[in-house]
């Protein structure tokens, strides 16, 4: 009985060691990280590295022997024992289906933006538009759709029950009904289709649904392409699946599912050394067409890119949560911009809105009323772009309705404009405002500045303050 209970421990013993020991030998392959940690030193430039201990817990943390191997097989167990994911950006639904997490306030109606907040995003993106069209240019925005807003059939049966039957998406396209922004809903275009045109172990659409985005989008901007109707599709098992590789690191390659392949010519190539469908900044060139495009895109955006750079002379990709609009006008002139975003993330736009000088607005003095309130004002250098200044704060909250926007008067100097400013949504409020100066047009070292809320045909003075940029 001792000799078992020693064998039971010796064993146990080695399957702990096997992590620790096995890094004497080899590292555990990246499971989805960009790079590995490195091996800390506890000496660095002649000093005693301080953070030692815990750098040398994220080394082994990330490295050790067979670590995927261990996520792995938690992973199987946990799917097929308890029918649960091991990786909290994971759920695992029925029928070998997987969903990203991120995406179950906008399945479960929780944590859903108020009036205020999706206005934010309607008016941020609008003024964005304006400044596009005054450059001669077309604006188009769109909205990926989460996969479980289309296909949540087979999500788990606990989160069949909704906190609220409304969700960011339709509040905002209810929103844009009665708006001028130019908004093409991909939505009502997955929804009218009969196959299922998203994968099911990756956040995704696959190809035959990147293709219907894009003949979609094109249709919307009225721009002649190609849709490729006699086009070969060979159907292909090898893709991986960005959510199945996340839950087996080892074996997601062995876990393949179906995908199409479209056979057709690819008449552009890519400039510089970027030339992944991954990368932040992409630009591409086809010598067959004319016209430019600008695309504000995400991951949705990936398998977007063969499509739309046979369909355009040149096209340019950012994956910037900033638009830096303005510079990228001065500098590639596009004659189109697309602005597209998944679903999960649409609050983006009222949290970060692009970075280009705040419009001039023409109001009649006269008619500007005075409030006294708590509204706050900031005058700073930029944090998103160094050649611009921000002036930005909060509303108080009883000068501000769902639909209210924010005008700022500037004088510098014996010059007096009038500017309008991005309204925007943070955690603790969604009374925010904020507007770009570039630094160039700025004469004075100080600035005086006053905040005036529009509500409807009045406008009514809130704050004022002189102010040096900080």
């Amino acid at each position: 009985m001792k000799k078992i209970k020693f064998i039971y421990v010796m064993i146990c013993f080695l399957l702990c060691l096997i992590p620790s020991a096995g890094l004497l030998v080899f590292h555990s392959e990246n499971t989805g990280k960009e790079e590995h940690e490195t091996l800390p030193s506890p000496v660095e430039n002649g000093t005693i590295n301080v953070n030692y201990l815990p750098e040398l817990g994220s080394y082994f943390e990330d490295s050790f022997a067979l670590r995927s191997w261990y996520i792995d097989a938690d992973a199987t167990i946990m799917d097929r024992v308890f029918h649960k994911s091991n990786n909290d950006s994971v759920v695992v639904g029925k029928n070998g289906w997987l969903y990203y997490s991120s995406s179950l306030d906008d399945y479960l109606g929780r944590n859903v933006l108020s009036d205020r907040g999706i206005y934010n995003i309607e008016n941020n993106l609008s003024l964005l538009e304006e400044y596009v069209r005054s450059r001669g240019a077309e604006f188009l925005f769109t909205i990926a759709p989460n996969k479980n807003t289309l296909y949540g059939e087979n999500m788990p049966d606990e989160y069949q029950i909704k906190m609220s039957g409304e969700k960011n998406l339709t509040k905002l396209e209810e929103r844009l009904k009665e708006s001028s922004l130019s908004y093409c809903s991909l939505y009502d275009a997955f929804s009218q289709q009969d196959e299922v045109l998203y994968l099911k172990k990756d956040s995704h659409w696959n190809n035959k649904g990147a293709l219907l985005a894009y003949d979609t989008l094109l249709s919307r901007m009225g721009y002649a392409h190609d849709i490729y109707e006699t086009t070969k599709v060979i159907r292909t098992k090898t893709n991986v699946g960005d959510l199945n590789a996340m839950l087996y690191p080892a074996t997601s390659g062995e876990k393949t599912e179906w995908n199409y392949d479209y056979q057709f010519e690819k008449n552009y190539t890519f400039e510089g050394e970027n030339d992944e469908v991954e990368d932040d900044w992409l630009v591409t060139d086809n010598q067959k067409e004319q016209k430019s495009l600008l695309m504000f895109r995400d991951s949705f955006g990936d398998t977007l890119i063969p499509f739309f750079s046979n369909a355009f002379g040149k096209a340019y990709y950012s994956k910037a949560a900033n638009y830096n609009i303005e510079k990228l006008m001065d500098e590639y002139a596009p004659e189109y911009v697309i602005a597209e975003k998944v679903e999960r993330n649409i609050s983006e736009y009222a949290r970060t809105p692009s970075v280009m000088e705040a419009p001039k607005r023409t109001v009649d003095q006269s008619v500007i009323q005075n409030a006294e309130s708590d509204t706050t004002i900031r005058f700073e250098n930029s944090e998103a772009d160094a050649d611009y200044f921000e002036i930005a704060g909060v509303l108080d909250p009883s000068v501000v309705s769902d639909t209210s926007d924010v005008y700022v008067k500037v004088t510098d100097g014996d010059r007096s404009d009038i500017y309008e400013a991005f309204t925007l949504t943070d955690d603790e409020s969604d009374n925010g405002y904020l507007m770009y100066l570039q630094k160039g047009n700025v004469q004075s070292t100080s600035l005086g500045i006053e905040i005036i809320v529009k509500n409807g045909d009045t406008f009514t003075s809130v704050a004022s303050d002189t102010l040096e940029a900080k």
